[in-house]
């Protein structure tokens, strides 16, 4: 998420958060560099989005994980990551 607001956004500021709950955790990074603009495919990781996004979202899900991306105020990556380990792989 910060090479992706250095490289693409152009980004001069960027936040990252986690959070640590007993079952998970929360990721959010957020930067204030450019969005793509209104009415541009969908940034959920899927479809349309940069491959940098798709590999985020993917990695994430490969953890039993899922992240939710979006572009206003600021662009934001947020995830929520299991602790149990039980990604797709894992699971049975």
């Amino acid at each position: 998420a910060l090479t992706n607001a250095a490289r693409h956004g152009g980004a001069r500021s960027a936040r990252v958060a986690v959070a640590d709950y007993p079952a998970f955790w929360q990721v959010t990074v957020d930067n204030d560099g450019i969005v793509p603009a209104e009415g541009e495919p969908a940034v959920d990781g899927r479809g349309g989005s940069g491959l940098g996004l798709r590999s985020m979202t993917e990695r994430v899900e490969a953890l039993g994980g899922r992240v939710r991306i979006t572009p206003r105020p600021r662009f934001t990556v947020f995830a929520t990551i299991p602790k149990d380990g039980q990604g797709k792989e894992g699971a049975s």
